[in-house]
């Protein structure tokens, strides 16, 4: 979710235009719009680009996203943190668990530093048994939905 009225879906090898029509129609039911991002074939989930930390700043990896989607968040004042590129591919995909707190990849340092000096809590894990699974922290938990991060 990017607010209470907008949520967020990449489509990629496992987020077909069948599965996005369905969220569509659900979404809709709840007057929440959806806006579908086109990944590159690189990659499969939306928080491997793309990761909200607070209500108006989110973590990025811009060379994985279209310029018109990064343009759409600027223009909903979403300050953008660009991911350290010389970090781990995975160093992005985090888990915020407050506004403007996360658990983060302890081997992502540039991304630490980054979150840290502007303004974010970092909870540093060391998660390289994740790595054998194939995902990073936001990919194998379940985020519960609160309503102070909308």
């Amino acid at each position: 979710m990017l607010n209470e009225s907008t949520a967020i879906i990449g489509r990629s090898e496992r987020v077909n235009p069948s599965g996005i029509e369905q969220i569509r129609h659900i979404l809709s039911i709840q007057n929440i719009d959806l806006i579908t991002v086109d990944l590159p074939s690189t990659i499969i989930h939306l928080d491997e680009a793309f990761l909200l930390l607070d209500r108006h700043k989110a973590l990025v990896n811009k060379a994985l996203l279209p310029f018109w989607f990064l343009d759409e968040l600027y223009k909903r004042n979403i300050e953008l943190l660009h991911v350290g590129p010389e970090d781990p591919p995975l160093s992005i995909n985090v888990l915020p668990v407050a506004p403007g707190k996360v658990v983060c990849p302890s081997s992502g340092l540039q991304t630490r530093r980054l979150l840290e000096s502007n303004g974010i809590i970092v909870i540093p894990v060391d998660i390289s048994e994740f790595y054998k699974l194939g995902g990073g922290i936001h990919c194998l938990t379940l985020p519960l939905v609160r309503e102070s991060l909308l």
